[in-house]
């Protein structure tokens, strides 16, 4: 048998199931066979907590990251002794990068000493570049998913690359598929040499396909592949006891039949403005021209303004259509109508950061936790939140219904 050219093979035979071969110069390992929307669930659902626990120690705690003047060879063959270890704990999860990794930090140990004194620092930081990559890739993948997965409502695999056009062009132009060349039906085998080219391939090939459709369960939120071309909003998970098709289609009936009065309104916006306030707050400043620009202070008039007016409408001084018009100062409401009005569905912040960078990581965006100060409560007290309380509360209505009811049930 001929060696073939080292890479990363996808090999499929009628366009809808694909194979992947990888090969060295050694040898080489085919995976099982699957369709590109299962094995990019696949990809997005890899656990890497672990691993990125090694790679953080790593590059926050080795010795040769050290601010010091001279850097002695053994910190950097001690650390490539380290990362060299690190894609074994990829054999089972992700073989596709475990396979990547091996020529991958090979380079990197090949770099040519320049003779400079930052030749090894460089060398050290390459390494983890590299030990990185198969967590960035997730985080990319994730962010593609979630402009172009998102809506339940979205059927078609073209339309949802059109919107994913929409949000990153350049990312669409690699995945999508050629008008010409590529035939129905015949057999197509493409070499990538990085697990991202093989993951543009995937979407290209899934792009270019019609009978199924990934899209988020609205009551895990979590994504899954619709078994039929109608609108399916429930996966098969299995929480509590209950699958998510049984548990949401309930919760929906409880959403449908929520009271939508004064106090319920007010009190939704001002969770609304409080979260826009915090984002907005702890954002870095590069960010910050992407975002409403409403901070602190401006919550804090805001919350004193709404407080003030609810009391007036508890007092019979002002109607309930009074009191919505002059807390509404960013027009949110669809209706100041007691029956009629509710909160427009808004691009939640969280939404906006993803859409502004593909490679926007939520771990290294919020803090580790923050003091907060609720305004709009009868007895304002101090809450300290957690940097996980902050993700959960980014996306305000972009959210499971399972997040929604269990935060409700906590702060019955």
């Amino acid at each position: 048998m001929n060696t073939i050219e080292p890479g990363i093979y996808l090999h499929s035979d009628d366009g809808i199931q694909f194979s992947v071969l990888l090969a060295d110069g050694a040898g080489s390992v085919q995976l099982p066979a699957a369709t590109p929307a299962k094995d990019l669930l696949d990809a997005v659902s890899i656990d890497y907590t672990d691993y990125r626990q090694e790679v953080r120690r790593l590059r926050d705690e080795h010795p040769l990251f050290e601010p010091k003047l001279d850097i002695p060879m053994a910190e950097l063959e001690d650390l490539a002794g380290e990362a060299l270890l690190l894609p074994s704990m990829l054999s089972e999860r992700d073989p596709i990068s475990m396979f990547a990794l091996g020529w991958q930090l090979d380079r990197c140990l090949r770099m040519e000493d320049d003779g400079s004194a930052s030749f090894l620092l460089r060398a050290g930081q390459a390494l983890i570049q590299a030990l990185e990559a198969p967590i960035k890739l997730q985080t990319r993948l994730r962010n593609i998913y979630e402009m172009a997965f998102d809506d339940a409502e979205i059927a078609e695999p073209a339309a949802q690359l059109e919107k994913l056009r929409r949000v990153y062009p350049d990312i669409a132009q690699v995945c999508t598929p050629p008008d010409k060349g590529i035939p129905s039906g015949v057999p197509l085998t493409f070499r990538t040499v990085s697990p991202y080219g093989l993951r543009m391939l995937e979407l290209m090939l899934y792009f270019r396909q019609s009978k199924q459709r990934i899209t988020h369960c609205e009551h895990c939120w979590e994504y899954f592949v619709s078994p039929t071309k109608k609108v399916t909003r429930y996966c098969d998970r299995v929480y509590d006891g209950q699958s998510c098709k049984q548990r949401g289609a309930n919760l929906m009936r409880r959403e449908k039949k929520a009271p939508n009065n004064i106090t319920l309104i007010y009190r939704r916006l001002r969770d609304r403005m409080q979260a826009r306030a915090v984002r907005y707050d702890n954002a870095r400043p590069d960010r910050k021209s992407q975002m409403i620009q409403f901070d602190g202070d401006q919550y804090a008039e805001w919350s004193e303004l709404a407080s003030r007016t609810r009391l007036d409408y508890i007092k019979g001084k002002i109607s309930a259509e009074e009191f919505l018009r002059t807390i509404d100062i960013m027009h949110e409401l669809h209706s100041y109508d007691v029956e009629e009005c509710k909160l427009l569905p808004e691009t939640s912040e969280w939404q906006k950061l993803v859409a502004g960078d593909p490679d926007f990581d939520a771990d290294f965006y919020f803090p580790s936790g923050m003091n907060i100060l609720n305004l709009g409560a009868e007895k304002p007290e101090w809450e300290v939140r957690t940097a996980q309380q902050l993700q959960e509360q980014a996306p305000e209505g972009h959210m499971s219904l399972r997040a929604k009811y269990r935060d409700k049930k906590k702060q019955g």
